[in-house]
């Protein structure tokens, strides 16, 4: 589906930080702590999705004479 896993984590942090946004936004609104409590979970997603992006970019290295990754 996606051509390079790169691609689809900024995805998947773009679809996590908006969608905490809105979580946080209608937890506000309503005045629901289960609400607000979910969107930090969905920004919890959006933060590990950004590690991921970097052990992916990481990962996607090539060897050198320190590393031969053997």
């Amino acid at each position: 589906m996606f051509q390079s896993p790169k691609k689809a984590v900024i995805i998947a942090s773009f679809a996590a930080f908006l969608l905490a946004i809105i979580k946080f936004v209608g937890g506000i609104m309503t005045g629901s702590l289960t609400v607000i409590s979910s969107s930090i979970d969905s920004l919890l997603d959006f933060f590990v999705s950004i590690i991921n992006f970097f052990a992916i970019k990481k990962s996607m290295q090539w060897d050198d004479e320190e590393y031969h990754y053997v």
